[in-house]
């Protein structure tokens, strides 16, 4: 999967054929020689639980977790774009109807339903997602 979205971390635990992967994910700017002289650069620790195929890992081991391409878009449609769609859809309606300060919280009403049930669905997205981890070779 060599053109997809990897991240380089190290295993942390082991449960059966499921691989837990830390890694530092990084905001765009945190590489920049100048990030000590403004806040906008970031780095947070993730963690990752994936299913090892073919290889056999132990705990303190670097290795690479990637997802492809489609499935990074598709999961930042769902997390963000399609919240967007909705939102501009239902704007006018709502400010027709009730105008504009029923309509921002008509807005806030929506968003809060869309991630309470991406919240509850996220045992069924969770299956869609496959995270490949492989050895990190130096």
């Amino acid at each position: 999967m060599s053109n997809g979205v990897s991240h380089d971390g190290i295993v942390k635990d082991i449960q059966g054929r499921m691989v837990t992967v830390q890694f530092v994910q990084s905001s765009a700017c945190s590489g920049c020689h100048a990030k000590h002289l403004c806040t906008s650069g970031e780095s947070k620790s993730r963690e990752v639980i994936a299913e090892c195929w073919g290889h056999s890992f132990q705990v303190g081991d670097a290795v690479t977790i990637s997802v492809s391409h489609q499935l990074a878009r598709r999961a930042m449609w769902y997390a963000f774009g399609l919240p967007v769609v909705l939102l501009v859809l239902a704007l006018f309606p709502l400010i027709a109807w009730v105008g504009d300060l029923g309509a921002c919280a008509g807005e806030i009403i929506l968003l809060s339903i869309y991630y309470t049930i991406f919240y509850f669905m996220r045992n069924k997205l969770e299956k869609q997602v496959c995270f490949v981890v492989r050895p990190r070779y130096s």
